[in-house]
């Protein structure tokens, strides 16, 4: 891809991180001053740590790359980490939202965050990365230095796995119930593909979700405009980043 002539003078920065979350990218957009790239699905921009006021300037290059608005589900966030990553950027995380089943007794409440040290892989897409008795997990010294950011952070957080499915409206009580059993803490549409395709193409990913709705043997508790879901996702953001 590089060879191509529109992209032979781009620069991206080693992190990408992925959300899905739009008011959580506007508020990055309008605190940071950012570069827009056109040539992918969705926005994808560049920041270089610069507050919006100050201007983005050319004097320094990208620190992060973020990425939204390519679509849903395990298919759209893997071409977006094979393109990325054949440009250049070579981590990645995912920072977004998730449905907290509470598995392993686990006492999940909305604005936890769960870092996802595993991925169950019910989805098609890493199949064509992974052979099928493999685990999808993270990168393991990324996971780590997570870890250690979100202990010094003060989150209220787990570590364990997470359930990845393509079949959003088929998230059946058997089902649920199947994979909080396993000891999946949240249920998910990206991870598992994006650990696999990471794997295979020697990239390094990590997954952290906030939850924002819980999945009960008696029903569902969404609660998706929680404040404190927004104010988490940036106060990682900005803890992950390092910028002010």
């Amino acid at each position: 891809m590089k060879s191509q002539g529109r992209f032979a003078r781009l620069t991206l920065p080693d992190l990408i991180i992925f959300t899905w979350q739009k008011t959580f990218f506007s508020w990055i957009k309008s605190r940071y001053a950012h570069r827009a790239l056109k040539e992918f699905p969705g926005e994808v921009i560049l920041l270089n740590g610069r507050l919006s006021h100050e201007g983005y300037g050319e004097d320094s290059p990208p620190a992060v790359g973020v990425a939204f608005g390519f679509g849903i589900g395990a298919p759209a966030a893997v071409f977006m980490m094979e393109a990325l990553g054949a440009l250049g950027s070579n981590r990645f995380l995912g920072l977004g939202t998730a449905g907290g089943l509470g598995g392993s007794g686990t006492d999940l409440k909305v604005g936890d965050v769960v870092l996802a040290n595993k991925a169950f892989r019910d989805e098609g897409t890493s199949y064509h990365y992974l052979a099928d008795d493999k685990e999808a997990q993270p990168d393991p010294g990324e996971a780590a230095r997570l870890e250690e950011l979100l202990k010094r952070g003060g989150y209220r957080h787990h570590r364990g796995p997470v359930w990845t499915t393509d079949a959003f409206f088929r998230e059946t009580r058997e089902e649920v119930l199947f994979y909080r059993e396993k000891g999946a803490l949240a249920v998910d549409m990206e991870a598992s593909a994006l650990y696999a395709c990471a794997e295979c193409r020697d990239l390094s990913m990590a997954s952290l979700f906030v939850i924002s709705d819980i999945l009960m043997q008696e029903g569902w508790s969404p609660d998706f405009h929680h404040p404190d879901i927004g104010k988490i996702l940036k106060s990682l953001f900005t803890d992950v980043t390092g910028f002010a």
